[in-house]
């Protein structure tokens, strides 16, 4: 499936760092698929064994870390 139109990007004034905030998939994951049947935006990809969230296309809904059965999903703020 491919992800809609929506793009996140992000940017800074000055020189500070830009904060990586929203969710990411830990090692814990078991590769189930449950976060990728709620994920409205079709951005979460599982590929051999590392699953990962094309953060350039997440809206932060937060659907997969509610779905997922081991809490491999976390919330950086």
């Amino acid at each position: 499936s491919i992800p809609s139109e929506i793009i996140r990007e992000s940017f800074v004034i000055g020189k500070k760092e830009i904060l990586q905030n929203g969710y990411y998939i830990e090692n814990r994951c078991i590769k189930c698929g449950q976060c990728l049947n709620v994920c409205p935006q079709k951005c979460i990809d599982i590929k051999e064994n590392i699953a990962i969230i094309n953060q350039n296309h997440c809206l932060h809904c937060g659907n997969c870390f509610e779905k997922c059965p081991v809490n491999a999903v976390i919330r950086k703020e």
